[in-house]
């Protein structure tokens, strides 16, 4: 029963920034959570392993980039809703716990290399 209300909650919070991002005149783009912390910010490789939460220092074996866990989460989160947001064929998935009411945020695809350019060349805060 507790999982209901926390799913109801977290259902309730996504549909609330939905609404407030659309009345600021803002995209809102929902990027699945999904191997964020596994996948490098700086060239897009993924780690073959998963981190343990002890480890708090994500290192790229391919790059060498070194940050902190949750701030390359954050980076790979920015990086791919800027990667889809500015994609080439501009087309979105509907999101289907939104049917009834048409939602106006659009889903990211999951974080990887293909496509992507580097976050260097993406600016941030643009639009």
């Amino acid at each position: 029963m507790a999982r209901k209300a926390a799913d109801a909650a977290i259902g309730v919070c996504k549909r609330e920034l939905i609404d407030r991002g659309t009345r600021a005149g803002r995209k809102v783009v929902l990027v699945p959570p999904a191997y964020t912390t596994m996948t490098c910010a700086e060239c897009g490789t993924r780690t073959k392993e998963r981190l343990g939460l002890g480890l708090r220092v994500f290192d790229c074996a391919a790059c060498g980039y070194t940050a902190g866990r949750d701030v390359n989460a954050a980076r790979t989160i920015l990086v791919t809703a800027e990667r889809d947001r500015a994609s080439a064929d501009d087309v979105r998935h509907a999101i289907a716990s939104f049917r009834d009411g048409g939602s106006d945020a659009v889903r990211a695809g999951n974080p990887g290399i293909a496509g992507r350019e580097s976050p260097s060349e993406t600016s941030v805060g643009t639009r």
